[in-house]
């Protein structure tokens, strides 16, 4: 009887080391499980942080580089003066009184210059077109268009009275729109010549090609050809010597 008892008691005790190595076998998987969850979590953590601080520093990139673009173009918006001679002035619209012209000021986007007798004035643009006035000419800057990666320009220019050069040659590839008693010029690289008169626009090409448009007409001018246009109404080109013209 006490041998079955003791049996009895060592089948218990092995049973009970049996539990028990499965409580601890139990314990061991559960705190794997809980120290794998936590990295996982950590992981998950650090992966959802490091997106969101790579998307707001890319966001903030994109933004600040399209800002300095934008800046970079209005920056480039504008006319400065080359060379002045005499008597120049200038208003930044038609209703305002005008007034002497600094050498040292940029233009930017409007204004108009008027030259008096025997005066003259060069204008230039970031992309080296040049613009002359003769003596006794009215110009308006009409705009200032940057474009191509903010390395070219578009002018836009109206001739009131009197004469201009414009001189595109040495440009990067900008490009000029001109308008005078009612014809509009359209030129990039160039060398040409306007003047205007009362209801009249003469036209002379140094080098380069111009295309013209006006009272339901075109016409396109290449080096040493001019023309001469007459209330809209164009007159046949003709040839001239384009050497021994001063531009």
């Amino acid at each position: 009887m006490a041998k079955k008892w003791q049996d009895v008691e060592f089948v218990d005790y092995k049973e009970r080391q049996k539990r028990r190595r499965l409580r601890k076998r139990e314990a061991v998987q559960e705190e794997l499980a809980s120290t794998v969850g936590s990295q996982l979590n950590l992981s998950l953590i650090i992966f959802v942080v490091s997106f969101f601080v790579i998307f707001l520093g890319a966001a903030a990139y994109l933004m600040t580089s399209e800002q300095n673009y934008e800046d970079d173009r209005e920056s480039k918006m504008y006319v400065k003066a080359r060379t002045l001679l005499g008597d120049v002035r200038f208003r930044k619209i038609a209703i305002d009184e005008p007034k002497p012209f600094n050498r040292q000021t940029k233009v930017f986007g409007k204004g108009i210059f008027q030259t008096g007798l025997a005066s003259k004035l060069e204008l230039e643009t970031f992309d080296s077109i040049i613009i002359k006035l003769g003596s006794e000419t009215e110009l308006s800057l009409d705009s200032i268009e940057v474009f191509a990666g903010n390395k070219r320009s578009k002018t836009t220019l109206t001739v009131e009275s009197g004469e201009i050069v414009v001189d595109a040659l040495r440009s990067s590839g900008g490009l000029v729109e001109l308008h005078g008693s009612g014809i509009a010029v359209y030129a990039g690289k160039a060398l040409f010549k306007l003047e205007v008169k009362p209801n009249q626009l003469e036209v002379k090409v140094s080098q380069g090609v111009l295309s013209l448009e006006g009272g339901g007409s075109q016409m396109e001018l290449s080096r040493g050809q001019e023309v001469l246009i007459k209330d809209q109404i164009f007159g046949n080109p003709k040839r001239y010597n384009a050497a021994a013209e001063t531009f």
